[in-house]
């Protein structure tokens, strides 16, 4: 787990700590994050934020249905690992049915914005 509520868990690293048998990494710091240019980062996160805002994925179908949304394309573009790994796409009808799984209770993209950094001023 990591920032409190999330996990590392499509990019193999607990599969990595679990061949070392290695159980925990932990790491606390007080020290703040200086960002060398807080006006090119903030430039740079806008045009990101706008990027995804434009696009029908991640602009309207992660917020209304959440990460459901994805197992289509990824289906679709061969990178579904199926079968333990053995397979790479789900030989099913050509759309699973997506529907939401909560009811979206925050606003996520002002939690994310005031997760980005504290050089980014929220823009929501």
């Amino acid at each position: 787990m990591n920032d409190k509520h999330r996990a590392a868990g499509r990019s193999g690293v607990g599969a990595v700590m679990g061949s070392k048998n290695l159980k925990a990494v932990a790491i606390r710091g007080t020290g703040g994050v200086k960002v060398a240019d807080p006006a090119a980062f903030r430039e740079a996160a806008l045009e990101a934020y706008s990027l995804l805002k434009q696009n029908p994925v991640s602009g309207e179908g992660l917020p209304a249905l959440g990460t459901p949304v994805l197992v289509n394309i990824i289906n679709q573009s061969g990178s579904l690992p199926t079968r333990n790994f053995q397979q790479v796409r789900l030989k099913a009808p050509k759309q699973f049915p997506v529907k939401p799984w909560h009811r979206p209770t925050l606003n996520v993209t002002k939690v994310a914005w005031d997760a980005l950094s504290p050089a980014v001023a929220s823009p929501v």
